[in-house]
């Protein structure tokens, strides 16, 4: 999910993709993560204006001052709401996650529910 604040011109975009992106400040966790493995995926030729901060809370502080932008996963969402911040699905990309299990039955069972 793409993050921003209500006066970001990305609220006006019915779809986000990632070449949306390409002059917002993205503002994303210190190495490793996600979203900067994301960013070296689908712009791996182009230079980003990406800062790196330490944690969750000071990248949503500065998005909600207006000094950037974020991607989080789905399940983050629910903190980016409570801040009064925007956000869109980002468009052509997904997330896989593995799954690790000490027996098999457990690995189906959860597997079963997170396919539904």
């Amino acid at each position: 999910m793409v993050v921003f604040p209500k006066t970001s011109s990305l609220r006006l975009f019915d779809n986000i993709y990632a070449s949306d992106l390409m002059n917002e400040q993205i503002l994303i966790l210190n190495p490793p993560c996600d979203t900067l493995a994301f960013i070296q995926k689908y712009f791996s030729k182009t230079k980003m204006n990406i800062e790196h901060k330490s944690d969750l809370e000071s990248i949503l502080a500065n998005v909600k001052a207006e000094q950037g932008i974020t991607i989080v996963p789905q399940s983050l969402i629910g903190r980016v709401e409570n801040m009064s911040l925007l956000s869109k699905e980002l468009e052509d990309y997904s997330r896989e996650v593995g799954l690790i299990a000490y027996n098999k039955k457990i690995a189906q069972k959860v597997w079963s529910t997170i396919s539904e």
